[in-house]
């Protein structure tokens, strides 16, 4: 999808539909957006329209990295260590 702003408010507006519709609350203020193929002037403009913060590229989710070479075996340590 182009980063453009009519597509980021439209983005927020198929969230805030999906609350209305379902009954489910998104917490717009706990929420990240990431930078995948962006432009930097786009990333630090659109988390104000949405109220979000930025997250970095590789994040940790449920304990494990997201964003990481899966076939490096470093990346499967923080698991094994878990299991």
């Amino acid at each position: 999808m182009d980063p453009s702003p009519f597509n980021v408010l439209c983005i927020k507006a198929l969230l805030r539909y999906f609350e209305l519709v379902l009954g489910l609350k998104v917490n717009f203020r706990e929420s990240c957006l990431a930078n995948v193929g962006v432009e930097e002037s786009c990333i630090s403009r659109y988390p104000r329209w949405l109220n979000y913060c930025v997250m970095d590229i590789p994040f940790v989710y449920l304990g494990i990295f997201i964003g990481v070479n899966l076939r490096n075996e470093m990346a499967w340590v923080p698991i094994i260590k878990k299991l």
